[in-house]
């Protein structure tokens, strides 16, 4: 498996790719038509994958050049802000997406995050990882993990941390040797997802 740091000539590609797996995901899953949830979350992931394509947080993972993952990795103390993503577009949301779903959307996302507030930023954080649909269950999801380690490592990084919302990815990270330490379950009747934090200690 190769892989390269992303570029703006890969964002159609990867911003496929992303739809793909998270279409169904827990937190995603928002009380709206199916075609405005589409459209909304297609229009957040492109501008969160561009945004970190501009940070130099994006890697494209090929195999055989077959595009077969993507992660986003976040240096400790290097989180991505406003400016980063208003620089991407986020000012064009209001014209690409229906605002009420947009809002779901990033309301769940937050709340997702809130998970992480406790912690001290002394962290690197993976903050996307998808394999392609069709290539799950081959092992390339713990390939990305693996490199993702070494990446931290031969950057001087201590801690990976990352949350997820979904049970097979929790089950996925615990069988890689990250560790759950906090879990949040649903406080209201409008978000019924459960998020968990993961951190693997860099030895």
């Amino acid at each position: 498996m190769e892989i390269k740091q992303a570029t703006i000539a890969d964002l159609k590609a990867l911003t496929k790719l992303n739809l793909n797996g998270f279409i169904g995901y827990e937190l995603f899953n928002v009380d709206a038509p199916n075609h405005q949830v589409t459209k909304a979350l297609c229009a957040l992931l492109k501008l969160n994958t561009l945004a970190s394509i501009h940070a130099g947080y994006s890697y494209a993972c090929y195999d055989n050049a077959q595009l077969v993952g993507y992660f986003s990795l976040i240096p400790a103390g290097q989180e991505l802000d406003g400016p980063a993503f208003l620089k991407a577009g986020a000012w064009k949301l209001p014209f690409q997406t229906t605002f009420k779903v947009t809002r779901r959307l990033l309301g769940n996302v937050l709340q997702a995050e809130a998970i992480l507030k406790p912690f001290p930023k002394d962290y690197w954080y993976l903050d996307t990882l998808v394999v392609a649909p069709g290539q799950q269950g081959s092992g390339y999801g713990s390939k990305i993990l693996t490199a993702v380690k070494d990446h931290v490592i031969e950057h001087g990084g201590h801690k990976l941390r990352l949350i997820t919302n979904a049970k097979r990815n929790r089950d996925f990270y615990t069988k890689n040797a990250f560790i759950n330490d906090v879990m949040l379950t649903p406080n209201d009747n409008k978000r019924n997802f459960t998020t968990w934090s993961f951190y693997f200690d860099i030895k």
